[in-house]
């Protein structure tokens, strides 16, 4: 898609995603055996918490109970975990939300309840993860019309169960409505060579987007060749807030097949070839959307040059 002259406003902000800031984080979160039943999680949890923190938000944690677990060999008890959260409150409709999220859970196929294997999930997913940390940095000093909730999930590796639970609790308690754009990040940095690719997913419902998206892209990150579908699947944490009627996007690198050590022990930062060169693109096109989609207000205020 032919490239859309830049708005000054939105290449300040997209000037500020660092690439290898972004491979440091995603690297000191892959430290982490994070398997949602390893007691290792609530460290990452709190790791994550503090980034959010040290970015200026407002963090919480979503807690929920992970159960009914019955493709695991042996079987882990039911466990509570959470989804931490940083938030930034919009400047003129607090009351509107954008959500950019990514799972911070990990999984190796070898042992699936967060015991006796590494586990680091470097690319899948402290990849995403980390991809949300360097936007809430990068959103630091940055007024949004609307506000924007930074949240990494746990319990997707079983079934998607994060982010399920928190759209349940949205929608129960009505503020669903409050969601107008959901972003979600997953699987980053795998370039398996020749063109940088990377894919957007959503529905047929919001088919739309993939334009918006492919414009952002080649006017922002023109080094990716994008790859859109309108029929994305249940493979990640978009789904439920498509379930939801929420507009939402999956930003990702090729699919998971042409990755080699998906699930694997050996999935760690050594192993994501071209990594900066792909997520910082895929984090500079999503930069300019969410920039689109919260709305830039006071661009320049707290010093922001």
């Amino acid at each position: 898609k032919a490239a859309a002259a830049a708005l000054p406003s939105v290449q300040a902000v997209v000037d500020r995603v660092d690439a290898e800031r972004w491979f440091a984080t995603m690297s000191n979160l892959a430290a982490f055996n994070r398997n949602s039943f390893s007691p290792n999680l609530s460290s990452a949890r709190d790791w994550v918490l503090a980034n959010f923190d040290a970015a200026g938000l407002s963090t919480s944690s979503f807690p929920f109970t992970l159960a009914n677990i019955t493709s695991c060999s042996p079987t882990p008890a039911p466990i509570n975990i959470s989804n931490p959260i940083g938030f930034k409150l919009g400047e003129t409709a607090p009351e509107e939300w954008v959500v950019v999220g990514a799972h911070y859970d990990s999984r190796n196929v070898g042992r699936c309840d967060g015991s006796a294997a590494p586990q680091p999930g470097a690319n899948d997913n402290a990849s995403g993860c980390a991809g949300v940390i360097e936007l809430a940095r990068v959103f630091a000093e940055v007024s949004t019309a609307r506000s924007v909730l930074f949240m990494c999930f746990s319990g997707e590796e079983q079934g998607l169960w994060g982010s399920r639970r928190y759209v349940e609790s949205l929608q129960a308690s009505g503020e669903i409505a409050k969601v107008k754009h959901m972003i979600n990040l997953d699987m980053l940095g795998f370039d398996a060579g020749g063109p940088l690719d990377a894919r957007v997913e959503t529905n047929a419902a919001h088919a739309v987007l993939l334009a918006e998206y492919s414009a952002a892209a080649a006017t922002y990150a023109p080094e990716l060749n994008i790859i859109t579908s309108n029929n994305t699947t249940a493979g990640s944490d978009h789904w439920h807030f498509l379930s939801a009627g929420i507009p939402s996007v999956f930003t990702w690198e090729n699919g998971a097949s042409i990755y080699p050590h998906y699930h694997k022990e050996t999935d760690v930062p050594a192993n994501m070839t071209n990594a900066r060169a792909l997520a910082g693109a895929i984090i500079k096109m999503d930069a300019a959307m969410l920039a689109q989609k919260a709305g830039l207000a006071n661009l320049f205020d707290s010093g922001f040059e």
